[in-house]
Parts: structure tokens; sequence; C-alpha cells
């Protein structure tokens, strides 16, 4: 996918890891709307402009990690990590987003597929 990928918090303690200490602000954060999920990164370089398959590849993954698996697409909206802030008295990796870049539909059997070919 042009050289980009996508890291994936598989806990609540490794989506505040990802979203607070790993991701960097030419980077994009990835979250399934309205659901538990996964925080995701599309790790871009400086400068780097996303191609829309790799903004599609990050929403279909996102979908998949998340409680929207089940359906057939999902909102994931996505934002530059500057934008993110720790909820206040949340737990770890509770979050909001004080400006949101876009909402992609993430096909979560797609972000399965691609997990799993991604892993041979």
């Amino acid at each position: 996918l042009g050289g980009v990928s996508v890291v994936v918090g598989r806990s609540s303690k490794q989506n505040a890891r990802i979203s607070f200490q790993v991701a960097k602000e030419h980077h994009l954060w990835f979250h399934a709307d309205g659901v538990p999920g996964s925080h995701c990164l599309l790790m871009l370089q400086p400068g780097q402009e996303p191609p829309q398959k790799a903004l599609q590849f990050a929403a279909d993954v996102a979908a998949w990690h998340s409680k929207a698996k089940g359906s057939v697409e999902a909102a994931v909206s996505y934002t530059n990590p500057k934008y993110l802030k720790r909820v206040n008295g949340g737990g770890p990796g509770m979050v909001t987003m004080s400006r949101m870049e876009g909402t992609i539909y993430g096909r979560p059997e797609k972000g399965r597929a691609l997990m799993e070919s991604n892993r041979k």
C-alpha cells in the first residue's frame, strides 16, 4: 500500500500508548465510531499525503478491530493525533477528538482478510 503501515492497539493500555506516545503529527489516527475498539495509526512519513487506498486500508483494519466487526460496514473516524485528548477520569485509552479530519466506511471482513494476508 505505497509503503505505509498501520499500528493497532490490542488493549486499553496499548491504545493509550499508541495514541499518546507512538503517534506523531504526520500520522493519522483511526477509530470505529460509537463502539469500543482499537486505536489504529496510519504510519505516514512527514509531508506524505495518504493515498485513498491507505485510508481505506486503515479504516478496514480499525473496523475489524472493533465491536462493529460483525457488521458489513462501520463508520470510522480519523484525525491528526494532536487533536486527541485523554478523557478526564476515564480509563487508559479513553480519548476525545477536538477535531475530526474525516469519516470512512470500513469493511470489517476486508480488514480481517488484509490482516491475515499481511501476516504471511
